[in-house]
């Protein structure tokens, strides 16, 4: 997620690779905070009507705190 957040390049390439876990019904994440992970990385590309990203780098960030308070 750090590194979504240092470029937007990363976005589309971050996006498609995450996504590619989310719509492959063979694999199975029964980890909780891997699967919100995921979903949050697969739509790092979505545009926003008022911004240019649905997420900002402030939501990526939040996550990544979250996370380490879990772990």
């Amino acid at each position: 997620m750090r590194e979504v957040r240092l470029s937007d390049l990363y976005r589309e390439e971050v996006a498609a690779w995450a996504f590619s876990f989310l719509d492959n019904d063979d694999i199975d994440v029964t980890d909780d905070d891997v699967w919100e992970a995921l979903a949050l990385l697969g739509a790092a590309d979505l545009p926003s009507s008022d911004r240019e990203y649905l997420y900002e780098d402030a939501d990526f960030a939040a996550f990544e705190i979250r996370l380490g308070q879990t772990s």
